[in-house]
């Protein structure tokens, strides 16, 4: 199991102040987006992460934390702050 460091993380969540955003994948559809591991709120992509406006909810399935190894040739890499 990883770290928390090891997960590519984008920022903090507008929502509730306090958690942390990962990026995750989708396990049924494969597709990347950014979750908060406190209040679970959603975005389509770190841009749309730092709007409280764009937040979702449970609009993803089971899906897993990302590694910022994982990121490494994906276009939202540079976005990665922990990197």
């Amino acid at each position: 199991m990883n770290s928390n460091g090891d997960f590519a993380m984008v920022g903090n969540c507008p929502i509730c102040g306090q958690g942390r955003q990962f990026i995750a994948r989708d396990s049924a559809s494969d597709e990347f987006y950014v979750v908060c591991e406190d209040c679970e709120s959603e975005w389509p992509s770190p841009l749309d992460a730092t709007r409280a406006m764009s937040a979702l909810k449970t609009s993803h399935g089971k899906s897993s934390y990302a590694t910022v190894s994982e990121m490494e040739n994906h276009p939202w890499f540079g976005m990665i702050v922990n990197q």
